[in-house]
């Protein structure tokens, strides 16, 4: 619900589904981003038969994706997350309904001695199909997300964002501002609902 809240406004949400979204493809979409996060995964459908195609390898570039000719896509599965990860998705938008600038969504699993055991996070907006960022998961792992941590998360974070991702709305460095601002507050997010 989360991520569903931010997708255009109601009509929108109303009309479209989850699986048009995925083969849409378009690198500022809520769903892709937290497919790319989840690790999820796609089943693509022709008359020769089906096959299942994980996120990172689903979104090829700007509005494309790994189906062929004659594929459709027919299901987006959606893994579950342990009971005691933290979660959280944000995004900045110019208005309510529109497309992000950027944004994020973050999944990090607690150890049993309360340092970060995995990480995922992925962005949308920062390039042109949805990233998930394992240089800025690298950083968490060990840590218990402290000021230092997070500032380590946030610098790689802004390394992510495409130098051709300049447009009408923003350019790449204000883009890497909000990046880095948008990694903090996601992964401090995630981190305080860990266990709920």
């Amino acid at each position: 619900m989360e991520v569903i809240k931010h997708i255009g406004h109601m009509q929108i949400r109303n009309r479209g589904t989850v699986v048009g979204s995925i083969a849409h493809a378009d690198p500022a979409a809520e769903l892709p981003a937290l497919l790319t996060c989840l690790n999820g995964e796609v089943l693509a459908q022709s008359i020769h038969g089906e096959r299942v195609i994980k996120a990172e390898q689903f979104f090829t570039g700007y509005l494309t994706t790994a189906l062929e000719p004659g594929e459709m896509l027919t299901e987006v599965r959606f893994p579950w997350i342990l009971p005691q990860a933290g979660w959280s998705f944000m995004e900045f938008a110019r208005r309510a309904g529109d497309y992000a600038l950027v944004g994020a969504a973050a999944v990090l699993t607690p150890a049993p001695d309360d340092t970060c055991m995995s990480a995922h996070i992925a962005y949308l907006g920062v390039a042109g199909s949805p990233i998930r960022a394992s240089a800025v998961e690298q950083l968490l792992v060990g840590t218990t997300l402290d000021q230092r941590a997070l500032d380590a998360a946030a610098e790689a974070a802004r390394e992510i964002v495409s130098e051709d991702m300049s447009d009408v709305h923003a350019t790449v460095e204000y883009r890497r501002v909000l990046t880095g601002e948008l990694t903090k507050r996601v992964l401090r997010a995630a981190w305080e609902r860990r266990g709920h």
